[in-house]
């Protein structure tokens, strides 16, 4: 101890470049860490969820729960299932040993669920793990404060969300919230009377109104090329000039004049790539009618038609103001501070064209981990310090 004592007091500078160079590799190792709030850990806890569109939670448990429960019955490595049925949804909570891999058991429990039979309007179990690094790690709110929150809803879906997705080291962004358009029909059972026309008449033409399907194929130069039948309204104004049958009587919701059922296409001549022809339930209202012939009943002659707004999963407010939530969440690998700090530059953006006031950080955890950090920098700066003081001293 000694020598080294004697040849550090000999080598002064060689022991002070030692020292700026061990004090400057850590403080560049401090700026390279993987900065989170919590350490990226996988519960050994699986879940499993299924929609049930329509069905009471009685019905949900016997025809989804249990049949769930006993498909997993036999996968290995479970500890406990933990299972509740409720309206329209079933959820399975499966429990594993600490020690197992939940990739393997996540994948192992699909394997389980592949040949599982579920009613019709049952949806497809989503089997679901769960770690520290699906938690939010910015949760945001856009206030409509002074425009429709239907307008906003839509902004947020069509810009802010893939913008902020665009964001390296963004997983996923999930909209809370929120409100949509939707166009509203009611039917007065005194004008179908008068006009003679059923619900059913009116039910199948908005149903044709909107559609998407193949009618058959047309030849083309010796070429056979395939023909969809495409149409889709815009609007309410649209929808009131819906042909919904003829005075006195329904149309049926057969095709339209020009169409042959079975798909040919009398004097067609559609390029390659596909013709769009009109749907069926859709009468040509504006050609002119025969002599003698019924004329059409359009919805907005029986019905009123009208565009409304329409709350979509929840209701969520900010200050009192209607609005709807953003729920950031990275990926695993990904630092949580640099990540929130480009989401930032995003909503600068967004800032720019709603108002300043309208958007609001509500949960930040970069926040937490940038003070965390900082503290311990500045604790382990005070110690370096007063450690080389006190080696001074020792050493005279």
């Amino acid at each position: 101890m000694e020598r080294i004592v004697r040849w550090c007091l000999g080598n002064k500078s060689v022991v002070i470049l030692a020292t700026i160079l061990l004090i400057g590799s850590g403080a560049y190792a401090t700026t390279r860490l993987n900065q989170e709030l919590l350490p990226d850990i996988s519960f050994p806890v699986i879940t499993i969820s299924t929609p049930v569109t329509g069905a009471g939670p009685d019905l949900v448990d016997e025809q989804v729960t249990q049949p769930v429960e006993g498909a997993i019955n036999g996968v290995p490595g479970i500890e406990a299932v933990q299972s509740t049925s409720s309206q329209g949804f079933s959820v399975v909570v499966v429990e594993f040993d600490l020690d197992a891999d939940t990739e393997e058991a996540e994948a192992d429990l699909q394997a389980a669920l592949e040949g599982i039979e579920l009613p019709s309007q049952a949806g497809v179990p989503e089997v679901k793990s769960q770690s520290s690094s699906q938690f939010p790690i910015l949760t945001l709110s856009l206030a409509a404060r002074d425009r429709d929150l239907a307008d906003l809803t839509r902004y947020a879906e069509d810009e802010v969300v893939p913008s902020i997705e665009e964001v390296d080291g963004v997983a996923s962004v999930d909209v809370i919230g929120g409100a949509e358009k939707r166009i509203e029909v009611n039917l007065s059972p005194q004008k179908l009377k008068e006009k003679g026309i059923s619900t059913d008449s009116v039910v199948g033409a908005l149903g044709g109104a909107k559609v998407d399907a193949p009618v058959g194929s047309v030849s083309v130069d010796g070429r056979e090329t395939p023909v969809r039948a495409t149409s889709e309204l815009g609007g309410a104004e649209a929808l009131e000039d819906l042909p919904v049958g003829v005075s006195g009587g329904a149309t049926g919701g057969g095709p339209p004049p020009g169409v042959i059922p079975g798909g040919a296409v009398p004097g067609a001549s559609a390029p390659p790539g596909g013709a769009s022809v009109a749907p069926s339930g859709i009468a040509a209202a504006s050609a002119s009618p025969s002599a003698g012939a019924p004329e059409p009943v359009l919805l907005g002659d029986v019905a009123e038609v009208r565009e409304v707004g329409s709350d979509l999963s929840g209701i969520s407010r900010t200050n009192g103001e209607p609005s709807l939530g953003l729920n950031i969440v990275k990926e695993s690998d990904a630092n949580t501070v640099e990540v929130a700090a480009d989401v930032e530059k995003v909503l600068d953006d967004v800032r720019k064209k709603i108002g300043e006031d309208q958007v609001v950080v509500v949960a930040n955890s970069a926040t937490d981990v940038e003070e965390s950090v900082n503290g311990l920098v500045e604790e382990g700066l005070v110690g370096a310090v007063l450690a080389i003081l006190v080696i001074f001293a020792f050493l005279r």
